[in-house]
């Protein structure tokens, strides 16, 4: 019996699997080692640094393979580059502590990111850093750098840090696990979108 643009159950079963497999497994291994970067032994950086190596370069394989499609897969490296960016905020959530510092001096800085797009062409986005060298209570932070201007030299600033000093403090306003909720709907759209294209077309369709 032939479903999903006539391809046999047993293609559209792997299809159906690469579309619901692909994008669960990056995450998982990028969320496991961020976890382990946050409670498990050893540099957090590096397990930082393995689990984003490996997400998206598998994820990378997987699409020009033709493992995955172009619109889930997309969906699937934004979904991971804001599990990156959201996971520290659950930690600070998680264990993290609060304290009210005194903003001793504020530097600003200035990266350039230069990419190369479809077309060719070199675009250079540049993004503005706030450096706060802070006087915090009870052992918290000295420094906190955040793309926010979230206070003036000679103010107060609510910071949430890590007493373990694994996570990077950042401004308290921006510390929550709700953060998660957009890699968690991201992901959601990629296996979903997937699936029903497997189903609709066919795995070459």
């Amino acid at each position: 019996m032939f479903i999903g643009g006539g391809v046999p159950r047993r293609e559209l079963g792997y299809g159906t699997a690469a579309a619901v497999g692909v994008p669960v497994a990056t995450a998982g291994i990028l969320a496991g080692c961020l976890a382990l970067a946050a409670y498990g032994p050893g540099p957090g950086m590096a397990w930082t640094a393995l689990g984003a190596l490996a997400a998206f370069g598998l994820l990378g394989w997987c699409f020009l393979n033709e493992v995955i499609t172009f619109v889930p897969a997309a969906l699937t490296l934004w979904a991971l580059g804001a599990l990156l960016s959201a996971f520290p905020a659950a930690v600070l959530e998680d264990r993290g502590r609060e304290a009210d510092c005194a903003v001793l001096a504020e530097d600003l800085r200035e990266e350039a990111t230069t990419t190369t797009g479809a077309d060719g062409f070199t675009h250079t986005t540049y993004t503005t850093y706030h450096d706060y060298r802070l006087d915090c209570p009870g052992g918290g932070p000295s420094h906190l750098s955040t793309t926010d201007d979230a206070a003036d030299a000679g103010g107060v600033l609510r910071v949430a840090y890590d007493p373990t000093g694994r996570v990077d403090p950042r401004p308290a306003t921006d510390a929550g696990a709700h953060e998660l909720r957009l890699p968690l709907i991201l992901l959601s759209a990629a296996v979903v979108i997937g699936v029903g294209r497997t189903l609709l077309y066919g795995v070459d369709g």
